[in-house]
């Protein structure tokens, strides 16, 4: 039982995250059809009235962020489109956080889907970027093999901190 626990606590999670990274927008749901959760990039960078734009993000040549719907619901009714695509830099990176701070937040969590989380790993270990070192660990016991940590799980920011 504590085995089929948590392995459907797995799948949750993994569901979850899916809904969580996904440029979906919310609906309230109807007699025929079930409401929909708005994921995360639906979100980031919504326009809260006229007047206030979060600026919080950087989608690119191109991009529109998402905007709220017309309904009494507040959910964002369109979703975030993508700009040009370009280069991943700390930079680029750093900017973002450096406005979601401006703007008021405290940004400590970065979320990506899997194939964003590996080029990510590949740009932290390169040589350019200089930030992460592939770390390996030999164990207490050679015959155990060798653990090579190849992917980002934790990426710390201390520049715009209060």
């Amino acid at each position: 039982m504590a085995y089929q626990l948590a392995k459907a606590g797995k799948e949750i999670k993994r569901d979850v995250e899916s809904v969580l990274l996904a440029n979906q927008v919310g609906a309230s749901g109807s007699s025929s059809g079930a409401s929909t959760t708005a994921g995360l990039p639906a979100w980031i960078g919504v326009a809260v009235s006229s007047e206030v734009d979060s600026g919080n993000t950087d989608r690119g040549s191109g991009g529109a962020d998402p905007a709220l719907s017309s309904t009494n619901d507040g959910y964002p009714g369109t979703a975030a489109t993508d700009g040009t695509a370009r280069a991943l830099t700390e930079d680029g990176l750093l900017g973002v956080i450096k406005s979601c701070y401006i703007n008021g937040a405290t940004p400590n969590v970065i979320m990506m889907g899997p194939t964003v989380k590996q080029l990510f790993s590949k740009y932290m270990f390169s040589s350019s970027s200089r930030i992460a070192t592939p770390y390996q660990d030999f164990g207490k016991n050679t015959r155990d093999g060798v653990g090579v940590v190849g992917a980002v799980d934790v990426y710390v920011n201390l520049g715009v901190a209060a």
